[in-house]
């Protein structure tokens, strides 16, 4: 439960896919719902410009954990991330730049180009993350979303001795075991 709190915020670790589509449906939304509620506004204080930022950060965060999930790195959408961020917030107020529209275009112009090849990249990004499942079992970022190492080592140490005892038909010490073993006495040598 845990986990689920947390993905939103750091973009360590991974996320799998029917999580990164409970997450980010909604924040898809709450961004276009806001989005069109400012563009419709007269005046807009910085305090939604704050909140559009956090929200951006929000899907970055969870873009980054499902490209990992994937074993991308995820840090490699933060430009991605910079550039729709700026496009969002020159979307909503094109005089967040400057008050004549023809210094903003002489000024921003190539800026605001770079920008929306970068939100065509983030887009790609975040199709691919919509659609391609992730890696089974722990990867270079960490266990599947929702476990912890500890429950992936044992998953693993289950696994190898499953496979053992198939192979060799006796009984295989699990941990378990060698605790028991390790707390009895042993008996005396002749």
């Amino acid at each position: 439960m845990l986990a689920y709190l947390f993905a939103p915020f750091t973009p360590l670790g991974r996320l799998s896919l029917s999580a990164y589509w409970a997450f980010v449906a909604p924040l898809t939304v709450l961004i276009l719902a806001i989005r069109w509620q400012l563009k419709a506004a007269d005046q807009i204080s910085e305090t939604w410009y704050a909140v559009v930022l956090f929200l951006v950060w929000m899907q970055f965060c969870l873009l980054c954990r499902r490209l990992q999930d994937n074993g991308w790195p995820g840090l490699v959408v933060l430009p991605l991330a910079a550039c729709c961020a700026f496009v969002l917030i020159v979307d909503i107020d094109p005089f967040v730049l400057g008050t004549d529209p023809d210094e903003v275009k002489e000024t921003w112009g190539l800026l605001t180009q770079i920008s929306y090849v970068g939100c065509g990249f983030w887009a790609a990004a975040w199709a691919y993350a919509m659609l391609i499942a992730g890696d089974i079992g722990e990867n270079a970022y960490g266990p599947p979303f929702g476990e912890t190492a500890d429950t992936a080592r044992h998953k693993r140490a289950d696994k190898i001795r499953d496979r053992v005892r198939a192979e060799y038909g006796g009984p295989v010490q699990g941990p378990a075991d060698r605790m028991t073993r390790a707390t009895t006495p042993r008996p005396a040598r002749r």
